[in-house]
């Protein structure tokens, strides 16, 4: 599917590493809830690779 249809997205964003990462909760019809993740490309992903997964 490449379009999601019938959704609501929420306008509250949860905003991390100075707003390079952010999150909105995604609603579907059917009342199930996913989580929307927008990562913006930088030499900033290095440090959150690092950070996290060890590397």
């Amino acid at each position: 599917m490449s379009m999601l249809q019938h959704v609501s997205v929420a306008k509250q964003a949860n905003v991390y590493f100075n707003g390079k990462v952010t999150s909105r909760s995604v609603v579907f019809a059917d009342g199930t809830r996913q989580t929307l993740g927008v990562v913006v490309i930088s030499p900033f992903l290095t440090e959150i690779k690092s950070r996290y997964l060890g590397h």
